[in-house]
């Protein structure tokens, strides 16, 4: 009565004439805090205990509305060639999701880059057209509401190597699975033994690409396998050999590759007695291949890599300078267009030994 007011909030007596669409509480510390039930209206009542006054308004509870739109994968990478199929998923006011992918409306920042459907029965399927970075944007037509991620486009790439070497004797040799290697990435690997006259064999589900045998001078053997990493994929592999004055081996890791046929060609061939062992030339058919070379002979040496190609590794079976023993190098190189490789030339540091030259070029999808 004298115009002063007072907040009556934890005093009063909350009701809903229609709890079917709210309830509110009168619990301590959450008074006169509504929860809606359904969607329709009702009217909320605070009423004084004492005199019995009281006040109303009324509370709407329309549908939940879209908050917030998630795309998914989260930043992922895709070689040239493929697609990549996005989700959209909506979150609601009343914290339940929904599939927008085929009522959202797509779009790519970058179309330069990777280019995305809007069109029935492929909504949010991304084709890549070059290699780079474009964002993709799921956008909600009546909201406007909208969720991004990152799409990168690659060509095949060099993901790690790793090498081992044995000395005479030893028949078996462990080779680890390079650093980083995850399910889907093409592994090839390179072993090299003396004699030319020993039996390999691969540990499991590696398959071979090429054996060539050197039976000349110092003879001596390289054989190419490759594998497609699986998840939980083992952390070394091993080759056994029936004899062995030394082996030696690597193995390279590249994602991007086509796993149902990852080498577009290959060849091999032995080498004659000296520090320069080159493989054959081959011709791709494909663009945007990745080059790999292995050279190998019958001394401990290091390597000089072929013009224009990147050194993976390095490895003897002796400690080096030494004209025993055996050594082996890998070497990757991506090739744009289809077409010849020519000849790839590696250059051994000492002692001048027959051997032999590998090369093979993995395709993309």
């Amino acid at each position: 009565t004298d115009n002063t007011t007072q907040n009556l909030t934890t005093s009063v007596t909350w009701s809903s004439t229609t709890t079917a669409t709210a309830t509110i509480s009168n619990a301590g510390g959450s008074e006169g805090l509504a929860s809606s039930a359904a969607t329709g209206s009702t009217t909320i009542r605070a009423t004084d205990p004492g005199s019995g006054i009281f006040g109303t308004t009324t509370l709407t509870v329309t549908s939940a509305v879209l908050v917030s739109i998630a795309v998914t994968p989260s930043n992922p990478s895709i070689p040239l060639g493929q697609t990549q199929q996005f989700t959209a998923t909506g979150t609601y006011t009343d914290t339940t999701t929904q599939d927008l992918t085929t009522s959202a409306t797509w779009s790519s920042t970058t179309t330069a880059t990777a280019t995305i459907s809007n069109a029935g029965g492929s909504e949010g399927l991304a084709s890549s057209v070059a290699t780079g970075s474009t964002t993709i944007r799921a956008t909600d037509p009546g909201s406007g509401i909208f969720g991004t991620t990152t799409l990168t486009v690659t060509l095949i790439e060099f993901r790690a190597a790793t090498a081992a070497s044995a000395g005479s004797g030893v028949l078996t040799l462990t080779m680890a699975t390079p650093t980083g290697t995850v399910a889907g990435d093409v592994m090839v690997a390179a072993v090299g033994v003396r004699p030319s006259t020993s039996v390999i064999t691969a540990p499991s589900g590696w398959t071979l690409v090429r054996r060539t045998n050197n039976a000349t001078g110092a003879q001596n053997s390289l054989a190419i396998y490759t594998r497609v990493a699986v998840l939980g994929e083992a952390s070394s592999h091993d080759w056994t050999f029936s004899a062995s004055t030394g082996t030696v081996g690597g193995i390279m890791s590249f994602s991007g590759v086509d796993t149902a046929v990852p080498v577009d060609v290959e060849n091999g061939q032995t080498t004659a007695s000296s520090l320069s062992h080159a493989t054959p030339d081959v011709t791709t058919t494909v663009a945007n291949t990745m080059v790999v070379t292995f050279h190998s002979f019958s001394s401990s040496a290091t390597w000089t890599p072929p013009a224009s190609m990147t050194e993976a590794f390095d490895v003897a079976s002796q400690g080096v300078p030494v004209a025993t023993g055996i050594s082996i190098e890998g070497t990757y190189a991506l090739q744009a267009a289809a077409g010849a490789t020519g000849v790839r030339t590696a250059v051994a540091s000492n002692d001048a030994d027959t051997g032999n030259a590998q090369i093979l070029a993995l395709r993309r999808p």
